[in-house]
């Protein structure tokens, strides 16, 4: 192997492989690289990736990956929709989410548009003894699920149908069929 010391810069020289090719040799301040560095400088950014991935596992790890629980507006909106609360968990959710005195159309754009605003309207009979009691009027926005329906009670008892006071739960009720076997 010949070695060739370039005139225009004594830092800089060429060597003659075996096969008849040259490779520069490049002096940089005290140390040598062979090839202008770069299998050497590709050896250093694998080895600084390999070890960049192996920080970030460890520190993922360490660390988790959670998500911060929702809010108790957000908490309260994923189990109005969700299909596996209770009518008493919905109602409760439908307080948090509408503020007392919302009128009926917001009590629809926070719950959503398949509520529908209704009227009871009628005779009331109890007591004890059992005796007619001042009519009832009430107003709410009716929400059907399932097995029930969250009723958004309104005062007062207006046409536009009042503000919200309260949400509470009802369960449908099933006829059912007795057959009496001879």
């Amino acid at each position: 192997m010949v070695t060739y010391t370039v005139k225009s810069s004594p830092n800089k020289s060429l060597e003659e492989t075996p096969n008849g090719a040259f490779r520069l040799f490049i002096k940089f301040s005290g140390w040598q690289s062979r090839g202008c560095g770069a299998p050497q400088l590709w050896r250093w950014a694998a080895s600084a990736m390999h070890h960049f991935i192996f920080i970030c596992l460890v520190v993922l790890a360490t660390a988790g990956c959670t998500h911060a629980p929702p809010s108790g507006q957000q908490a309260a909106l994923l189990v109005w929709r969700s299909p596996d609360s209770t009518l008493e968990q919905r109602a409760r959710a439908a307080s948090k989410l509408v503020p007392v005195g919302s009128s009926s159309q917001t009590i629809k754009s926070v719950l959503g548009t398949d509520g529908v605003l209704s009227r009871f309207y009628g005779i009331t009979i109890g007591g004890d003894p059992l005796r007619q009691l001042p009519d009832h009027d009430d107003w709410c926005v009716l929400y059907r699920f399932a097995d029930g329906g969250v009723k958004l009670e309104l005062d007062p008892p207006i046409v536009d149908g009042g503000r919200f006071v309260r949400a509470t739960s009802f369960h449908t009720l099933t006829n059912v069929t007795v057959r009496q076997e001879p």
